[in-house]
């Protein structure tokens, strides 16, 4: 998990414009994690629709894919 510094964010929400500070979070599992990942931040967000997004690994450096699937292989 990466934890990013807090950011500005302008968005469209319900017919206004609305501004808040954010943290940027990402979290690097399996596909067949997904929905567990997202389980669990829908229970803890604050937000209505928080901002979840899978972004496929198309590539990747074989030791660092080899750690995450042994990491991850624990979760099920």
């Amino acid at each position: 998990m990466n934890i990013g510094t807090a950011v500005d964010s302008i968005y469209h929400w319900r017919g206004g414009i609305e501004t808040a500070t954010e943290v940027p979070l990402a979290i690097k599992t399996r596909t067949a994690l997904y929905s567990y990942v997202e389980d669990v931040i829908r229970k803890i967000h604050p937000y209505d629709t928080p901002e979840i997004v899978a972004i496929p690994i198309v590539r990747g450096e074989a030791r660092y894919l080899g750690w995450l699937a042994a990491e991850t292989a624990r979760a099920n």
